[in-house]
């Protein structure tokens, strides 16, 4: 069964319960009557939440795996002060025992610049011992790049645009 229909299985009779304490009168005691009222209220709200939240609906993003933190942490620490001016985005993912790196330049990159990010490059590299080949690409792209391809931290490093 789909997690959705589930979800809004669940969610509805918790909504249900309650908008019916919101009508329930304690004993004409208007302190334990707000109270009751309060929880059915809360009831509403977590039954909204289970039965129908889903992160697309609120624009989040799926969490970020623990091998692409390792390689945020990595990348950060390997190309500070190694990007070159003419780099535009780094796209970096581990797969297996296999690093995807791709490079995007708004020009030709110089001899001197290809040797910085290859530097970088074996410093990541080495923050990963179970990588075993890596599939590279120095890709010169003057349009603008479409980030939306592909989840927002595979893209290491990304310079505004436009400006």
């Amino acid at each position: 069964m789909d997690v959705k229909i589930v979800r809004a299985i669940v969610g509805i009779p918790i909504i249900l319960v309650g908008a019916m304490l919101l009508g329930v009168k304690v004993n004409n005691e208007p302190i334990s009557t707000l109270i009751v009222a309060l929880i059915g209220s809360g009831l509403i709200f977590a039954g909204i939440y289970i039965g129908f939240y889903n992160r697309e609906t609120f624009g989040e993003r799926e969490p970020t795996s623990k091998s692409q933190k390792k390689l945020i942490h990595s990348a950060n620490r390997a190309l500070h002060s190694a990007v070159p001016k003419a780099t535009k985005a780094i796209y970096a993912k581990v797969i297996g025992d296999t690093l995807i790196w791709r490079v995007y330049f708004d020009a030709e990159p110089t001899e001197d610049e290809m040797e910085r990010l290859n530097e970088a490059q074996t410093e990541i590299i080495a923050d990963f011992p179970k990588v075993q080949s890596v599939n590279e690409n120095y890709i010169v792209h003057p349009a603008p790049i479409n980030y939306s391809t592909s989840h927002y931290s595979e893209w290491i490093y990304s310079r505004v645009e436009g400006e």
